[in-house]
């Protein structure tokens, strides 16, 4: 029997990570399922009586119903959708939506879902994420005391006019801050996992927060040479704490792979739908193995110089996610020896 064309398209597709294809779905055009495996009723409550009925229809024990609007914009557009989906019951699988593609005009005649278990994965993930995020709140605690008693020690040394413990408790400040900022980190990546990041959005102009971050951050190391170049006074709708946190890290990574005193620059600019922040630098630039990676998790660029950079890769990853939930976009343009500039855009509503 000669197999039809969306199962070879099954065939041929390898789910990531530990996993295996249980049980996949075919959909017409028109939004109907025409062909299931025998035992996706068990997996997610979808059963031979059910072909025939639009998939919009369908009782499934999924939590949250995804495959009918994903199907369609996969019919729509030829794109493939990945996600993770979870049951009722606490099983997890990785549900890949894709088009089925006619071999003889390439025309797409429906869609392709397959569901593979990644429960055991899932919870490995949860687990370390719930530890993760233990171990920071604990350690979050005893650092917030210690930046307590350094800034009323700091502030007692400057009214004695002793320059010395003044500038070694400044010192101390940055770096406690620094710390603060890795187990904020962290604390993220956790909640991102748990999926219980959520955002508050609220309206705000973005020339303001670009100016109090660029202060913060000349406050941190006034040596170094930031540039502003303010945008039309905008107002955004967006969460503006984790807006600040990205425009921070990206800031931040700027400084960190440029030479000392070298100049970086943030501008912005607006048009009727959006907002486009970039920061460039005239640091090492990025090469494009780098670039393809560059938001990934715990990624980092090889240190051809040897110098030693703190952090742990997760800049990058954080503002991707942030920029993502925002329904925005973040890319990179860079050339190696030329130095590197980082985009993100909002939608301005």
């Amino acid at each position: 029997m000669t197999k039809p064309n969306w199962l070879n398209n099954v065939i041929r597709l390898k789910p990531r990570g530990r996993t295996s294809i249980n049980a996949q779905l075919y959909i017409d055009k028109s939004l109907v399922l025409k062909r299931l495996s025998p035992d996706l009723g068990d997996l997610v409550g979808i059963r031979e009586t059910d072909v025939g009925r639009p998939v919009s229809s369908l009782m499934t024990n999924l939590k949250k119903e995804t495959l009918a609007g994903d199907a369609l914009n996969v019919i729509t557009s030829g794109d493939v959708i990945n996600r993770e989906v979870e049951t009722v019951a606490g099983k997890w699988y990785q549900v890949i939506t894709l088009p089925a593609v006619r071999q003889t005009d390439g025309e797409i005649e429906g869609a392709i879902i397959v569901f593979s278990d990644i429960t055991e994965k899932k919870l490995d993930v949860i687990r370390m994420s719930d530890f993760i995020a233990m171990v920071s709140h604990e350690l979050k605690t005893p650092l917030t005391s210690v930046q307590g008693y350094v800034q009323i020690v700091m502030a007692r040394a400057r009214s004695a006019k002793d320059a010395f413990a003044a500038g070694a408790l400044d010192k101390a400040n940055i770096q406690l801050k620094k710390m603060n900022a890795l187990i904020n980190g962290f604390l993220n990546v956790a909640q991102l996992d748990a999926g219980k990041i959520h955002l508050d959005k609220s309206p705000f102009e973005i020339n303001t927060l670009i100016a109090e971050i660029v202060e913060e951050t000349m406050l941190a190391d006034p040596a170094r040479n930031i540039e502003s170049s303010p945008c039309f006074p905008t107002t955004l709708l967006a969460d503006k704490e984790k807006i600040a946190q990205v425009i921070g890290n990206l800031l931040g990574n700027a400084i960190k792979y440029s030479a000392h005193g070298s100049r970086v620059n943030i501008g912005c600019q607006v048009d009727p739908l959006a907002i486009q922040v970039v920061v460039t630098d005239c640091g090492r630039g990025i090469s494009p193995k780098d670039r393809e990676k560059l938001f990934d998790r715990y990624y980092r660029v090889d240190n051809v110089t040897g110098e030693s950079i703190s952090g742990f890769g997760l800049g990058l990853y954080l503002s991707a996610e942030i920029i993502k939930r925002h329904q925005g976009e973040i890319w990179v343009e860079s050339e190696v020896g030329k130095g590197s500039a980082f985009y993100f855009k909002l939608p301005r509503l």
